[in-house]
């Protein structure tokens, strides 16, 4: 497939990744030069500097001949203007936007637009934590060219007394946050100087 993704940080890097070793032609476009070194040495993808809502930067990236585009920035506007531009004057088949603003999430649906919300999906999560679902499983969300997979598992020793900033993990990866022992939820965002203790669980997703 052609993709072309849109947004070169955490996801945007880590999609790119997994994509090309998968076959795919892959083509990222990001405003900011530094955000490419988060590729893979061996990415045989392009890599373009530019503002992504630029139609001529768009044509660049490959889109008139896009399968699939992913908008996955920190900027929802910049996500939804790109996917309409994607969807309505490029007709490209599949669309993904990610939309931090879950209200936004549900009216970009009836647009024909595939989203993801990390804020509805960390809120998924946790409920199910609490109700006592899924507890020994893990829950996967399957995308048309990859899956992100919600993991659940407990903090190992070393980890004890560590802060939540401080826990490293790959570019594939996202910590949302922690169950306690009690049973109790804390996001990472909102407590990020919470130190790691026994009987925690690591709340994380993954591309697959």
């Amino acid at each position: 497939m052609n993709i072309l993704i849109i947004g070169c940080g955490k996801v945007g890097s880590g999609l790119a990744n997994s994509l090309y070793k998968k076959g795919h032609d892959v083509s990222v476009i990001d405003l900011n030069q530094n955000n490419f070194t988060r590729l893979d040495n061996s990415f045989t993808g392009y890599a373009i500097r530019g503002v992504p809502i630029d139609v001529d930067v768009l044509r660049e990236g490959g889109i008139e001949e896009c399968d699939f585009v992913a908008a996955v920035t920190d900027d929802d506007n910049t996500n939804i203007m790109v996917s309409q531009l994607a969807k309505t004057f490029f007709n490209v088949p599949k669309v993904l936007t990610r939309i931090y603003d879950p209200k936004r999430k549900n009216i970009f649906t009836e647009f024909g637009l595939h989203t993801i919300s990390p804020t509805a999906l960390t809120v998924d999560v946790i409920e199910r934590i609490i109700n006592g679902q899924d507890k020994d499983i893990n829950n996967t969300i399957s995308f048309a060219t990859s899956s992100l997979a919600i993991e659940h598992i407990p903090v190992p020793k070393n980890y004890y007394g560590v802060e939540l900033t401080n826990i490293s993990h790959d570019e594939t990866e996202t910590i949302i946050g922690v169950e306690k022992a009690d049973g109790s939820v804390i996001l990472r965002d909102a407590n990020e100087n919470y130190k790691l203790q026994n009987g925690d669980n690591l709340i994380y997703a993954k591309l697959i």
